[in-house]
């Protein structure tokens, strides 16, 4: 929340008007009680984001380690998933947004 705050603010202050924020959440893990509530009361105050997580999962913190995105290494995981709903909801939000 803090993160998202403090990027509206710098757009604004900046005068960035021509971007648009599409927030998401990212390492999430739905299983633990404080991220569930953390993302349902965020998507609550802040409409825009999007409702595509990425997961917290090892093969996600492996890319750092592999050097390549996530479908170079694995072609078909749940955190492949989440990234292929993630990019559908982000063209529709863009698409949109024009």
């Amino acid at each position: 929340m803090r993160t998202l705050e403090q990027l509206k603010e710098f757009i604004e202050e900046n005068k960035l008007h021509n971007l648009t924020l599409i927030p998401f959440f990212s390492m999430a893990d739905r299983r633990k009680k404080m991220h569930k509530d953390i993302m349902e009361n965020l998507i609550k105050s802040y409409p825009e984001i999007l409702n595509a997580a990425i997961p917290y999962a090892s093969d996600v913190e492996r890319m750092g380690l592999e050097r390549m995105p996530l479908g170079g290494f694995i072609h078909k995981s749940p955190s492949t998933e989440a990234y292929d709903a993630l990019w559908q909801e982000m063209m529709i939000r863009a698409g949109q947004t024009k």
